[in-house]
């Protein structure tokens, strides 16, 4: 992301650099122009506890309303704008340009959850706590957010979720006394660790998921109002959703991401007259509880992801089973964990349990890096994956196994006509038999292919061909 970062840095600087000029240098203009700086100024602090410069960037997270403030947010906003604020134009109807930005948009998701795996690693996460101090004082927005800081500097656990660790060391709960009761330092500590990154927990990549989901897998015309989280008229301000998007019968769709805003929703189709939906990606990615760092997408799932022409449906909806199904590693390297990617899913024994970062509840609900199952050598893990390895059934090993990014709730997008589906007409040379297989017009398709294949041969006219398309659509 560094690249975009330095282009939108060299953006800052040329709008500094003219307001530089004009603010120093002789001009006709100079008085004026010093005179509506200074109104600006004034304007930023009329309400002096919630500046408006504090929605370009602010020192903490604290309180919700019209006073709290929340920097991950802010931080948010950056890769938004980068992605779907002006990132959004490069696609321009273009399918390789479209392939590369779904591309980058799943390899961002991948660096979020990379940023995001400071929740288990206190010594970089110390580093990068250092070097945010040191940008000055507007780091932090009052002292209680400095306070906050050097006790997360100095905290060497896990956080920002549910850990096996019981509370905090002593030494760290009297560094928060003077800020905070210490049933619910823990709490704190967890929401100042959220503002020092994009939203954490899948906050973001979440949003990402669901807007790569309508990109790849619906044909709507979507509306990203990620960077639009107020609409206002004359005299209301309505709240939308994170996306609207219109389908082919001209009906306009709300969609949120994630639940617990069904007031909003309802008020805002209310308002519009649009049908809302809620999706859902739980544990896509997830979580692996032994090490409490989170699975990223691997290389095969990205590579179909953008496999726009052989893969044009991409109704693949779940995942890839790596033993059989993986074309960057062979069966014995995948059962030796070569690939870092492999998950396994399944049950594990009590004491990898009691053991990992995560509290485990369900352990059979829960995926773990194959890696961590074999570097910790769990007994139930690998006698599962033994006895599916000598099973004659014709599933194979179903335990290890990587996630497509998938969200329900939206099905009723999904249904694509003939029209929409770009490989209608071409089964004879399909890649990937799976997306025919869960294909509404597989046996129409098969037909249509085999009859336009012997049309070719006895080389009927332009007319006739279209004349026998019309008659199979």
């Amino acid at each position: 992301m560094d690249i975009f970062y330095d282009a939108l840095k060299k953006s800052v600087e040329h709008l500094s650099i003219i307001d530089k000029i004009l603010s120093t240098e002789d001009h006709p203009n100079k008085d004026n122009y010093l005179k509506i700086k200074k109104t600006i100024s004034e304007l930023n602090v009329r309400d002096p506890d919630s500046p408006i410069t504090d929605l370009l960037y602010v020192g903490g997270k604290k309180g919700t309303g019209s006073k709290g403030y929340h920097r991950q947010m802010l931080l948010n906003d950056i890769i938004e704008y980068i992605l779907l604020g002006r990132g959004y134009y490069y696609v321009n109807d273009d399918p390789q340009r479209k392939k590369t930005f779904i591309e980058l948009i799943l390899n961002v998701i991948n660096l979020l959850m990379i940023m995001d795996s400071l929740t288990v690693q206190p010594k970089i996460r110390k580093k990068v706590l250092d070097e945010l101090k040191s940008l000055g004082p507007s780091f932090f927005k009052e002292p209680d957010m400095n306070v906050l800081h050097d006790a997360l500097s100095s905290y060497d656990g896990d956080l920002g979720f549910d850990t096996n660790e019981e509370g905090l060391p002593k030494l760290i709960t009297d560094m928060l006394t003077s800020i905070v009761k210490p049933d619910v330092a823990k709490k704190k500590l967890d929401d100042y660790y959220d503002s020092i990154l994009p939203k954490t927990g899948g906050g973001l990549w979440n949003e990402l998921i669901v807007f790569f989901y309508l990109l790849r897998r619906t044909s709507v015309f979507i509306i990203p109002l990620l960077l639009t989280q107020r609409i206002l008229s004359k005299d209301k301000m309505l709240k939308p959703p994170d996306y609207l998007v219109i389908d082919k019968h001209k009906q306009l769709y709300g969609i949120e991401v994630g639940g617990g805003k069904e007031g909003q929703s309802s008020n805002f189709a209310s308002d519009t007259g649009s049908k809302m939906l809620t999706t859902e990606n739980t544990n896509v990615p997830p979580r692996c509880p032994i090490c409490g760092e989170w699975i990223l997408l691997c290389p095969k799932v990205i590579e179909d992801c953008c496999d726009i022409q052989n893969n044009p449906l991409l109704r693949i909806n779940k995942e890839v089973r790596c033993a059989h199904e993986c074309n960057k590693f062979n069966y014995d390297d995948v059962l030796k964990g070569k690939c870092p990617y492999i998950q396994y899913h399944g049950e594990v024994s009590q004491n990898t349990a009691a053991k990992s970062k995560q509290k485990i509840k369900f352990a059979s609900a829960y995926h773990y890096h194959y890696s961590c199952i074999l570097k910790i050598g769990d007994s139930v893990a690998l006698k599962k994956i033994k006895k599916q390895n000598t099973s004659t059934t014709k599933w194979g090993i179903t335990v290890l196994k990587t996630d497509y990014p998938y969200v329900s709730g939206i099905a009723n997008l999904e249904k694509l006509d003939k029209s929409e589906i770009v490989c209608y007409g071409k089964y004879d040379i399909q890649k990937d038999r799976k997306n025919c297989e869960l294909c509404d017009f597989k046996n129409e398709c098969q037909t249509y292919t085999r009859l336009m294949n012997i049309a070719k041969k006895v080389n009927l006219d332009e007319k006739l061909m279209t004349s026998l398309k019309d008659l199979l659509s």
